[in-house]
């Protein structure tokens, strides 16, 4: 009895040394909690032992044989992990084992080897490089929770499906990389780079991405629930139609983000940044927007606000029919398939702007800026666009499907530079004295359209049905409209020298006044 509480005894001591040293290896860890844990398990098995077995303080365990000792501590480990694995298949309903009946002094020792074994898991957890991981995520391992990779430089690397999920990554860069369908719940990514990363699918639910850098990623279908977006750098992030409970996003940029048709409940954005966002359709009636900057930010009748918040007051752009967006900022906004008619957007800057199939019937836009706006399959009949700058823009998908509707629009002093008029119908269109200088691919039908000293000067204009067409003073100077129609057309005072006008039907064409020095006719 004497000599197995010596052994006992020489053990303790022996693992009271490895935790001194372990307190002194993990004093910066995670794991330091476990070590503490174990040290009040040392100290309080010490004291049971003493208590009951009156050990004598006195006996010298030099007089004991060194490898009897460790053959049973040996020992005693295994009986106690083999108790913890019995203890476990009970719990999990697995295969039954009979029970053991543990001593106090077995309990207490069963106890400080799961949480050596918790202690040492967490330590090899954390051994792991950049490299390691890279390499085992190649032979096609992909578990790789809890490791501690902070600072870690990931880019260039594909890493879809990898499970990162509690894993300290504060200050990692994954900037640009593929993370589609990765597991990153509660990982640390504080002050992480996440910039343009493809995060499609991941799941981020009760992360920590306080401060990271998430601008232009890709959160289709990401799962964000719980997740901690405060400061967070969100910019041009596309929300689109995504479901979000219980995120902090205060104080978080959420600029030029498009949160169209998302549904958003119980989120904290106090002090974030929304200038330039797409709230169309969005149902943000439980979001705190305390201090939040709304600036030049659009959304319509549909979209939710929390009670007593008023949008117009924060600077946001109502988008509807008949709306006041004189001289609104628009640049780059989303706005296809929208309701606009009959809205005043004169001066407003509209330049990159997306408005295809957006109904803009009767609509202000004189002095507007459309530069590379899209305006395939806009409806813009009678729309006034007079004085407005259509520089590149484009009116028409190349196959010619969705054509905007530019019947009768007033194009008068308009800038068409480098604009592609091909399958564009501007029957009764007002283009009088608008810059078509480098257009490209005119229309062919221009019928009744009132193009009044425009400069058309050689454009080429074959085929093109300009009949009852308004061309006083044009200047169609080394044009060719071999084989166009101007049936009743009015050329009174257009210049027309040098004009190829064969095969051109001109019955019942006026033209009085007009310049004809070396025009070409049929013979």
């Amino acid at each position: 009895m004497e000599r197995q509480q010596v052994l006992l005894r020489q053990y303790l001591q022996g693992m009271k040394r490895e935790l001194d040293n372990l307190i002194d290896k993990f004093e910066n860890r995670p794991d330091v909690q476990i070590v503490e844990s174990l040290q009040w398990e040392v100290a309080d098995l010490q004291n049971l032992l003493y208590q009951q077995a009156n050990i004598n303080p006195d006996i010298d365990f030099s007089k004991f044989d060194k490898s009897e000792s460790s053959l049973h501590t040996t020992a005693i480990f295994l009986e106690a992990i083999d108790t913890v694995s019995v203890s476990k298949s009970n719990q999990t309903g697995n295969t039954i084992r009979p029970s053991i009946k543990l001593s106090d002094e077995e309990f207490k020792i069963e106890r400080m080897l799961l949480l050596l074994n918790q202690m040492y898991v967490a330590q090899d957890r954390t051994e792991i490089n950049l490299e390691e991981l890279l390499n085992r995520y190649q032979n096609g391992e992909r578990n790789f929770c809890e490791v501690e990779l902070e600072g870690a430089l990931f880019t260039g690397y594909s890493l879809n499906n990898i499970k990162l999920n509690r894993a300290n990554l504060n200050c990692a860069d994954f900037s640009g990389i593929d993370l589609r369908y990765a597991d990153l719940s509660h990982a640390n990514l504080q002050n992480a780079n996440l910039h343009n990363t493809n995060l499609y699918g991941a799941n981020l639910t009760h992360a920590n991405l306080n401060n990271a850098n998430l601008s232009g990623a890709k959160l289709t279908r990401t799962k964000l629930d719980g997740a901690n977006l405060s400061c967070a750098d969100l910019s041009g992030v596309d929300f689109s139609e995504i479901k979000l409970n219980r995120i902090d996003l205060s104080g978080a940029n959420l600029s030029w983000s498009t949160l169209r048709k998302a549904e958003l409940k119980n989120i904290d954005m106090k002090g974030a940044r929304l200038s330039r966002a797409n709230l169309l359709d969005a149902n943000i009636a439980g979001v705190n927007l305390d201090d939040a900057n709304l600036q030049h930010a659009v959304y319509n009748e549909a979209t939710l606000f929390p009670d007593n918040f008023d949008p117009a007051t924060k600077g946001a752009y109502l988008i509807a029919p008949g709306a006041c967006l004189e001289n609104a900022l628009l640049t780059s906004v989303q706005l296809g398939n929208t309701n606009l008619s009959g809205a005043n957007l004169r001066g407003a800057n509209l330049t990159g702007a997306d408005l295809s199939g957006t109904d803009l019937r009767e609509a202000n836009l004189s002095g507007a800026n459309l530069t590379k706006a899209r305006l395939e399959g806009a409806n813009l009949i009678f729309a006034n666009l007079s004085d407005a700058d259509l520089t590149e823009a484009q009116l028409s998908d190349p196959e010619g499907q969705f054509p905007a509707n530019m019947i009768g629009v007033i194009l008068s002093g308009a800038n068409l530079s480098r604009v592609k008029l091909t399958h564009i119908n501007l029957t009764t269109a007002n283009l009088s004295k608008a810059n078509l200088k480098y257009v490209q691919d005119f229309t062919h039908n221009l019928s009744a359209a009132n193009l009044t000293g425009v400069n058309l000067m050689g454009m080429y204009l074959s085929n093109v049905n300009l009949s009852g067409a308004n061309l006083t003073a044009a200047n169609l100077s080394g044009s060719c409209l071999r084989g166009a129609n101007l049936n009743n057309a009015n050329l009174k005072n257009a210049d027309l020298r040098g004009t190829d006008l064969r095969d051109t039907n001109l019955k019942d064409t006026n033209f009085a006044d007009a310049n004809l020095s070396g025009t070409m006719f049929d013979t």
